[in-house]
């Protein structure tokens, strides 16, 4: 799914450095009326931690990464999409949640991110905006260890939810610069599939249950803009608390207990804006 939207969007990309529409005839021009390219490059840190008697389990996932993304503006407001691809992994792994002790130094972790996006200007110098993000997102992680067995872990972990967030723009020194301050409330429901084999036979305690959950979103930002492009680098914070999971039994066939379920996302980017 990424590579298809990569692919897609490219040409988008290279079209925004064409000679002909590179600059702004006015100052004061804003992105109305036009289609955007937006691209990003940051660092984000994604720990999702689950916990129970029976399961600890926690991923630490740290990537470079980059997000590209399209959209059109029109009117009051904005419509868009956008995606992730991971440039580089600097931490992949799967932890025991009481020690924080990896259960090996590298695991296999593969990710799918999708957001539909839309803006709307509640004045009309922009200062104010509503923010929707429809969000989802995919990670299945494995891995493999000996302690005196032979262990083979599965997390895997699905959500799909949404986002509603105020963001305030305050104009400072130089026109078109700015800084941004976004706050917002999160739904999202979840997926949750663990299980692990030992020596080759399925484990009897396992995760295989939904949940929903409410959180918070803080962002802060600033955007520095040249003609008919905008620099930015922004800071986010997610968190989500769900309900309690089942742990069932594979040997009794029923619910053994329950474990709780968190999410945290930080992450800091650098990117830009292009107005065609």
């Amino acid at each position: 799914m990424n590579r298809v939207i990569l692919i897609l969007l490219l040409p988008l990309m290279l079209l925004g450095f064409n000679p002909d529409n590179r600059y702004l005839k006015e100052q004061n021009a804003t992105f109305q009326n036009s289609l955007n390219m937006t691209l990003d490059i940051g660092y984000g840190i994604y720990l999702i931690d689950v916990t129970s008697l029976e399961i600890n389990r926690a991923i630490d996932y740290r990537v470079l990464e980059a997000t590209i993304g399209a959209s059109y503006s029109i009117g009051n407001g904005n419509i868009g999409i956008n995606t992730k691809a991971i440039i580089k992994e600097k931490q992949s792994n799967i932890s025991y949640i009481d020690t924080h002790e990896g259960l090996n130094d590298h695991a296999t972790i593969e990710r799918n991110d999708f957001s539909l996006f839309g803006n709307y200007y509640l004045d009309s110098s922009h200062r104010s905006i509503l923010n929707f993000v429809y969000k989802y997102y995919d990670l299945k992680a494995s891995h493999q260890y000996k302690n005196v067995y032979d262990y083979d872990t599965h997390f895997n972990y699905t959500t799909h939810g949404l986002a509603l967030s105020y963001i305030y723009n305050q104009p400072i020194t130089y026109d078109g610069s700015k800084v941004v301050l976004g706050l917002g409330v999160l739904y999202s429901h979840a997926n949750v599939e663990i299980y692990e084999n030992i020596n080759g036979v399925t484990h009897d305690a396992y995760i295989d249950d939904t949940q929903n959950a409410l959180g918070v979103k803080v962002a802060l930002g600033y955007i520095y803009r040249v003609d008919n492009m905008q620099f930015k680098i922004v800071a986010d914070w997610y968190y989500y608390d769900f309900g309690n999971l089942q742990v069932d039994s594979h040997l009794l066939n029923q619910n053994i207990g329950e474990a709780t379920l968190q999410e945290s996302i930080y992450s800091i980017r650098f990117g830009y804006i292009h107005k065609f």
